[in-house]
């Protein structure tokens, strides 16, 4: 009896594709015991042929190739007046390690190693500007990975602390640009070159600030003199713009600052007799003061840029002192009355205020002449005589200059009051427009 032939051509076809997949898996299969780790890692690191302060390179007349980028988790703090900033993130840097290579089919599989940080050699950098610990990788915990192929992936990681030039001139619709500079130490750019893996930032684990907007990031690599030589070396810059977010300052500085402004004008609007008028105008101004005093807290005390809003409110206060100073003076004119006043022979040798005898020469030439009718007491008739039986027909007016301080008073209220508010718009309009540019 004949055997049936059971491989066919459709057989194979099926059969040849899921072969080649089981042999593909073949080195991802349980092998990797404990022993050919243990094997490996004694080979390549515990034999005394790995030197982790050379360079990873057969040939060190060449420059070692390093891909960075950095990956940012949040935006910590940014301390106005300290000029800081504190970034939580990890750095992502890739190379080749040309000594610590092998074939995972000797090693049952084993495509990759994961040592300790200072069995490997690492590019040993440190932060450029930054007031605390330049160097932050000095634990030697980040984690690192070595495969096969002797590609090594480190991301060390941390608080990154660094310094920043704020404008604080359109303060608080500002943005600012900063960057984080690190630079290596122990090897020139002919050694160490860095390259970016990325344009941009790595945002994949990062968490939007409470205070500020990411709007743009931008990763490079410049070369800085480190050398009285003249040697440069290589260092990645990672720029980052933020935009803050002006709600709370609105709401809490600035809207009651341009109130505040606003109540200036009604210094004007008080009635003199209410004896408010001086004691408001004071409010005012300690009111503004204190706005102030906090604006100035708030914002760098050596800034190169003064702060609009700084500008604005000592606008606002100077027009809040003149408005007192007003106030004064339309006081001092509506009460003044005769009784302050000396007769006019003894005006001009009088020895009292200046101002007093100002406004007394004021109200004399001001001052209407005395009605005398035709028979007032000691005036001539029509006859030329004087008749005793009309000397009652008509009454001596004596002449009031109270009456003219109050005037006066009334339009310099008016004027002070047209004046105020015109310097009002006018120093609103400006501080938006500046604002805009």
């Amino acid at each position: 009896m004949a055997i049936p032939n059971l491989i066919t051509v459709p057989s194979v076809v099926f059969l040849l594709p899921l072969w080649f997949i089981l042999q593909s898996c073949l080195p991802c299969r349980a092998d990797d015991s404990y022993e050919h780790v243990n094997t490996l890692m004694s080979t390549k690191f515990a034999s005394g042929t790995y030197n982790p302060d050379l360079r990873p390179l057969n040939n060190q007349s060449r420059p070692v190739n390093v891909e960075i980028n950095f990956a940012l988790m949040s935006v910590v703090q940014i301390d106005d007046v300290q000029q800081r900033f504190t970034l939580n993130g990890f750095l992502s840097l890739e190379w080749t390690d040309e000594r610590i290579t092998w074939d995972p089919a000797d090693y049952g599989g084993v495509n990759y190693l994961t040592p300790l940080p200072k069995n490997i050699w690492r590019p040993r950098i440190v932060l450029w500007n930054t007031l605390s610990d330049r160097d932050l990788f000095k634990d030697d915990v980040s984690p690192l990975r070595v495969r096969h192929n002797g590609l090594i992936t480190w991301n060390p990681g941390g608080l990154f602390r660094g310094l920043c030039t704020l404008n604080m001139e359109k303060y608080p619709f500002d943005e600012q640009w900063c960057y984080i500079m690190m630079c290596p130490m122990s090897h020139y750019w002919t050694n160490l070159e860095f390259v970016p893996s990325g344009n941009e930032f790595d945002l994949s684990f990062f968490s939007p600030s409470e205070g500020w907007d990411l709007t743009e990031t931008e990763v490079s690599v410049v070369r800085i003199e480190t050398d009285v030589k003249k040697s440069f070396s290589s260092c990645p810059q990672f720029s980052f713009r933020l935009k803050r977010r002006p709600t709370f300052f609105i709401f809490n500085i600035l809207l009651p600052v341009v109130i505040l402004a606003f109540l200036n004008t009604m210094v004007f609007v008080i009635p003199t007799d209410s004896g408010e008028k001086i004691g408001y105008g004071i409010t005012v101004l300690l009111a503004l003061s204190v706005f102030l005093s906090t604006v100035s807290m708030m914002v760098p005390q050596a800034s190169n840029h003064i702060p609009l809003i700084t500008i604005y409110l000592f606008v606002q206060m100077m027009i809040s002192v003149l408005s007192i100073l007003a106030s004064i003076i339309i006081v001092y004119l509506h009460h003044a009355n005769n009784e302050d006043e000396s007769p006019p022979n003894e005006s001009h040798t009088s020895d009292g205020p200046i101002l007093k005898r100002l406004f007394n020469r004021i109200g004399s030439t001001s001052s209407v002449d005395p009605i005398v009718g035709p028979s007032q007491p000691g005036g001539p008739n029509l006859n030329g005589q004087t008749s005793s039986s009309e000397a009652n027909a008509f009454n001596y007016v004596e002449p009031s200059k109270s009456n003219v301080y109050k005037v006066l008073s009334k339009h310099i209220n008016r004027v002070g009051f047209i004046i105020s508010t015109i310097a009002l718009i006018v120093s609103n309009i400006v501080f938006l427009v500046e604002l805009q540019k």
